[in-house]
């Protein structure tokens, strides 16, 4: 017999969109689809991310022997409530807490077009700004969509001491400030992720990184001269002069490919620490403890960066393996519902 309490989660992004059976908030059933908002980009319609959903739907309720009828309602969060997603919901400004998000869900009402049972949609988080900012405002700006319900689910699991720093590293890097009452204050994201992509199948420097099958990287591989000389090249010479020097590695010194890919990653992690000056002029305090969230490698490179040049100053912890990540967004959305009002939901 399938456990008590089923609910469903959607963490819809760019390009993918998961949705998890949860009983009793462990995993029971799992699908993923290689559908997001890039394809409202292409399109013009939502139909291929609703349908993409619902695909992925039927197939977690399938892997975990459950019905729909056995589902009263589904939890959203990430860029499915955006322009792009399902249904477009404004950001909440900054600061917000577990109970001004669970104030500003959206229940979605079942739809032929997308989920037989309701959807409580989880809002976005922005920078607060002023209605008429210019130009001149745009470094104070920030805004995230699905990064605000994996902070709650790390309040939640980890009790951090608080405040403290929050780094999501996935196809962006988004510095995340939580003051000591557990509310967002505000975040500073660069697109490193995506950069790092684009890099690697758009460009030449590809070439350079791309696996070598007869020459395997050691277990763990990490050298921190290689990550300190990125880190010296890019703050003296700038970034994209910077990311030519892997392609240099390659054709002109005799360097193996593991190491090359290591330099290109801690290039973008330097320039990525460039934008704590905006982190710092918005007023988030830099004393704080850090948590990094990511793959390994990419915590080892942020990890040895923050320490080595003293970048926020308390103790850093990595949230780096792949269960550890995926329980985190599931986790704050069932937290923001359990806060939810039980009146007055707001419908679209």
């Amino acid at each position: 017999m399938p456990p008590a309490r089923l609910v469903v989660v959607i963490d819809s992004g760019t390009t993918n969109s998961r949705v998890r059976l949860l009983g009793e908030g462990d995993v029971i059933g799992a699908a993923s689809v290689q559908v997001g908002v890039v394809d409202t980009t292409k399109t013009g319609s939502n139909a291929a991310l609703k349908q993409g959903v619902r695909r992925a739907f039927d197939q977690a309720l399938r892997d975990g022997g459950v019905s729909v009828g056995e589902i009263p309602y589904a939890l959203g969060f990430g860029m499915i409530t955006s322009e792009l997603g399902v249904v477009e919901i404004p950001h909440l400004a900054a600061p917000v807490g577990i109970r001004e998000l669970a104030a500003g869900m959206l229940r979605f009402e079942p739809a032929e077009d997308f989920l037989p049972i309701p959807t409580y949609f989880v809002r976005g988080v922005k920078n607060p700004a002023p209605r008429d900012a210019g130009i001149g405002h745009l470094p104070h700006m920030d805004f995230m969509r699905g990064e605000e319900a994996q902070v709650m689910g790390l309040l939640a699991l980890y009790r951090p001491a608080l405040p403290a720093t929050i780094v999501v590293l996935s196809s962006h890097t988004k510095f995340i400030s939580v003051d000591a009452e557990g509310r967002i204050i505000g975040s500073v994201t660069t697109l490193s992720g995506q950069l790092f992509a684009a890099l690697c199948k758009e460009t030449f420097i590809g070439s350079a990184v791309r696996e070598v099958v007869t020459d395997p990287e050691p277990a763990a591989y990490f050298d921190a001269g290689i990550v300190e000389e990125a880190h010296r090249i890019v703050t003296s010479g700038g970034l994209t002069r910077s990311l030519l020097m892997p392609r240099f590695m390659h054709v002109l010194m005799q360097t193996r490919w593991y190491e090359r890919k290591l330099f290109l990653e801690s290039l973008i992690a330097a320039d990525d620490l460039q934008s704590v000056r905006d982190f710092t002029a918005l007023g988030f305090p830099t004393s704080t403890s850090v948590y990094l969230v990511g793959p390994p490698a990419r915590c080892a490179v942020h990890r040895h960066l923050i320490e080595r040049h003293r970048v926020f100053g308390g103790k850093v912890t990595d949230i780096s393996e792949a269960a550890a990540i995926d329980r985190l967004g599931p986790a704050g959305a069932l937290e923001i519902f359990r806060h939810r009002p039980r009146r007055g939901e707001p419908t679209p």
